[in-house]
């Protein structure tokens, strides 16, 4: 081949090589803002940002900004964002990373909770600019002053999860609101720090030991903290450290196993 038609060889591959990468990019670009890492996965566990693929979840993989993540009926993930933050999803859940920002002055961690639930531990942005923290769901809003708390929007399923959970002591507020049995809606529970619900003008503050129950005309201070919220073996794997969740993801499929670990909360 002569060196003419080598050249023109290698500008034919460049060019191509360039458009691969420019396409690429283009499906993949936006997704490519990495927010964080699967510390461990169970089950069928999968991703989607906005416009993109859909990709299964599996111990390391990252996690991005505006990705739409969904637990199938057995699975559950324990995340570690950038921030150091934590978020356990229990299985059924849907849950999105609408915001993360860690520029200092701009920090934001914006998330909406669809269905199912999480526990979260909050990180560095809750602790620079608690006020810039939210996670939305359907009925209200949760805003947080440096804390570690679970919610769960849910149907009839967190009514049968209660009784499952009968036998354990019932963890009484100094609020007066009660619930007629468990309705569906969404709950949300105080480990530690404080919470803030709203929904228009309505708010209620939350501290340590205290719960929350909203749905479309309701929102207020629970009497008693939900059980399928407190007792939940899986929204406790979020206290457990990452050596201990390590030695979890080797050694145990099920969650329960975990139940008389001494972890908080």
């Amino acid at each position: 081949m002569s060196a003419t038609a080598k050249s023109r060889l290698c500008s034919v591959k460049a060019k191509t090589g360039l458009g691969v990468v420019l396409f690429l990019f283009a499906i993949y670009g936006h997704a490519a803002i990495t927010v964080g890492q699967v510390l461990i996965v169970k089950g069928v566990v999968s991703a989607q940002a906005s416009g993109q693929p859909l990709r299964v979840l599996g111990k390391k993989s990252a996690v991005f900004q505006s990705d739409k993540i969904i637990t199938a009926k057995k699975g559950f993930v324990v995340i570690r964002l950038n921030d150091k933050s934590k978020i356990t999803l229990r299985p059924e859940t849907e849950f999105v990373i609408d915001k993360f920002n860690q520029a200092e002055g701009a920090e934001a961690a914006e998330f909406n909770l669809l269905k199912g639930g999480l526990r979260a531990l909050t990180g560095a942005i809750a602790i620079r600019r608690p006020e810039s923290y939210k996670l939305r769901t359907p009925v209200a809003s949760i805003g947080i002053r440096g804390t570690d708390y679970a919610a769960r929007y849910c149907g009839e399923e967190c009514a049968q999860e209660e009784v499952t959970y009968g036998a354990n002591e019932q963890i009484k507020t100094d609020c007066a609101f009660s619930l007629n049995g468990v309705p569906p809606g969404l709950y949300a529970a105080v480990f530690d720090g404080l919470v803030y619900g709203s929904q228009g003008v309505k708010e209620v503050a939350l501290e340590q030991r205290q719960a929350l129950f909203a749905d479309q005309s309701t929102l207020s201070c629970l009497a008693f903290v939900p059980k399928f919220l407190w007792y939940d073996p899986i929204l406790r794997l979020n206290t457990l450290s990452d050596e201990a969740l390590e030695l979890f993801s080797i050694f145990s499929d099920d969650p329960t196993q975990s139940q008389n670990c001494e972890v908080s909360g």
